[in-house]
């Protein structure tokens, strides 16, 4: 019933939500593993997972989010409505309070997700009918005037359960061939894209064609249309003002504005950028002049920290940026032995492979996607000869003299060439092979802010908080858009005065976000990051990250956990939900 995701037709991103404890994960396990799940510990965020199916003669890939139903979880999991086409909306048939909840969770999911998304409603636990509290006559009238599907199912028994799905699927497919629900505003739309770039590059070269102008392609999620919108963005180093034309329309969008904090660096494929209060992430180059003229500066290549390097990752990061590098794309991850052997498999005829397979699976890894001129050649140059000992004998200061081994434990990897840097960059960030390194446990969460990543002081801050004797569990860079950002920080509204400019620079570029982890973590560490305003740290606290490496109340380097009950989750909200 499955198939390769390779030949699918579409991608359906589907919702399983209701009050906790009504077996929502059992569920979504049971559909997945053909298992019931014994385990009854809350979710908290989310858990995640996907399936192809045929349905009728199309190829269906379900992405499915089985949200927390606990109350103080919901402000986090309204983040899952954006972009769903599917809910599975579950209460439990021995319990009253979890079926009168159902108006307020349909209320949710009609307010944030698509006015389009299909809902079934679920009535689980059937199996336990001497308990039953709501009946199959009263939950049927009620999806009737709801004008909601119905079925009740047993998650014990797997009763019902990929009907549900499948149903489900089959309603959308249906309403995507009559034409009622566009497939655009599921996913993006990259045909389209294809389809008007020759038409508005051909619009642009005539308006300011005095000016030296750079186009890119750019996308930018629209929450209230619950659709990924395609933009032409020129860039006009001039001046630094930004146009904007809306691909699907191929009218103007935003008119020729200055914008005094974007710079030519920011616009590189994969980033994402500020602008205006939108978060457009840079998909690709709009023209053959841009890509010519920024493309040969914009080379990419795949570094890795190996396992006898993690404890310097603050000392390789900074190294990464004194050298001109930029950090498109980061990611802590333990590879399993298949992993391994599939990503060296050049070297499987080697004698040094069984060694090198042990090696690379003796402890996590961070992955790192490097973006600058020659990236590939200056990294290599950088990092030194595969043998630790040949590059000491070259320069102390290569990254594998100071932080290598041997020709095995030699710290660092870099790809050796374009082709190879393709395929290692899709690997870990594309297809996204190992596990994620969080522990959720006796830690804490860490934000490094954009203004510090952009001056190029992470390197400094982790190393700091290593050398203070805490442990980094868990290292990712995010991207955080007006929503993610206000979700995030919503504890602080109308607490804090500065709200709506933390919320301004969370979102202004790319952050960098660890897992600290310590005994009583999330005290220990809010201590060692000092007050929020960096002036009055410098006078009480001197030694501490916001003392040394803040600005203002707003920009102060750090974001730490407040709360002990929010460390887990925010860990969570990275982590499990965003990093998805």
């Amino acid at each position: 019933m499955t198939q390769s995701s390779e030949s699918m037709d579409y991608l359906f991103k589907f919702l399983i939500i209701g009050n906790a404890s009504t077996g929502k994960s059992c569920i979504l396990h049971q559909f997945l593993e053909n298992k019931f799940k014994n385990d009854s510990a809350h979710t908290i965020g989310a858990e995640f997972g996907s399936k192809i199916l045929n349905v009728g003669d199309k190829t269906v890939k379900l992405q499915i989010w089985d949200t927390a139903g606990q109350e103080r979880f919901r402000s986090v999991t309204r983040s899952y409505y954006r972009g769903a086409s599917g809910a599975l909306l579950v209460y439990d048939v021995t319990c009253r309070e979890s079926y009168n909840a159902i108006t307020n969770w349909l209320s949710d999911v009609r307010t944030l997700a698509s006015p389009n998304i299909v809902i079934i409603l679920c009535g689980n636990k059937k199996d336990l009918e001497d308990e039953r509290q709501v009946t199959y006559l009263e939950a049927s009238r009620f999806a009737q005037e709801h004008e909601l599907m119905f079925l009740e199912t047993s998650a014990l028994k797997n009763e019902n359960i990929t009907e549900g799905f499948i149903q489900c699927a089959r309603i959308i497919l249906r309403r995507i061939e009559s034409g009622s629900i566009d497939p655009f505003r599921m996913y993006s739309a990259a045909a389209a894209v294809a389809a008007a770039t020759t038409t508005i590059t051909s619009a642009c070269l005539l308006i300011h064609s005095t000016d030296e102008r750079y186009c890119f392609t750019g996308e930018w999620y629209d929450p209230q249309a619950s659709m990924t919108r395609t933009y032409q963005v020129l860039f006009y180093p001039s001046d630094n003002s930004i146009e904007m034309f809306d691909v699907k329309t191929r009218r103007a969008f935003l008119k020729r504005t200055k914008s005094e904090a974007t710079k030519l660096n920011d616009f590189f494929i994969g980033n994402t950028i500020n602008l205006f209060s939108r978060s457009i992430k840079i998909v690709d180059f709009g023209d053959g002049f841009t890509a010519r003229c920024i493309g040969k500066n914009q080379e990419r290549t795949l570094a890795i920290i190996k396992p006898d390097a993690i404890r310097y990752l603050g000392d390789i990061i900074s190294a990464v940026y004194e050298n001109g590098f930029t950090i498109a794309r980061m990611r802590m991850v333990k590879l399993s032995q298949n992993e391994v052997m599939y990503f060296y498999s050049e070297h499987k005829s080697k004698d040094f492979f069984p060694r090198l397979v042990d090696f690379m699976t003796s402890g996590s890894v961070v992955a790192i996607e490097l973006v600058g001129p020659d990236a590939i050649n200056r990294w290599r140059s950088i990092i030194g000869p595969t043998d630790s000992q040949k590059a000491k004998e070259q320069g102390p200061l290569l990254l594998r003299a100071r932080f290598g081994t041997d020709g095995t434990r030699n710290a660092l990897h870099g790809s050796d060439s374009t082709t190879s840097a393709q395929r290692e960059i899709s690997y870990f960030f594309g297809s996204k092979y190992g596990t994620n390194t969080a522990c959720y446990n006796d830690t804490t969460c860490c934000i490094i802010k954009p203004h510090a990543v952009a001056e190029g002081k992470a390197g400094q801050i982790i190393n700091g908080i290593l050398t203070a004797g805490f442990q980094v569990s868990a290292i990712g860079t995010f991207s955080l858009d007006k929503v993610n950002a206000e979700e995030f920080l919503e504890v602080y509204k109308g607490v804090v005065h500065e709200y709506p400019k933390m919320v301004e620079e969370l979102m202004s570029g790319s952050c960098i976000v660890l897992e600290v982890r310590a005994q009583n973590a999330q005290a220990v560490f809010r201590d060692f990051c000092g007050p929020a305003d960096p002036e009055i740290a410098r006078h009480i606290r001197p030694r501490t990250l916001r003392a040394i490496y803040g600005k203002d109340k707003v920009k102060n380097a750090v974001h730490c956990t407040d709360l002990a009950e929010d460390a887990t989750l925010e860990i969570e909200y990275f982590f499990r939900i965003l990093e998805n």
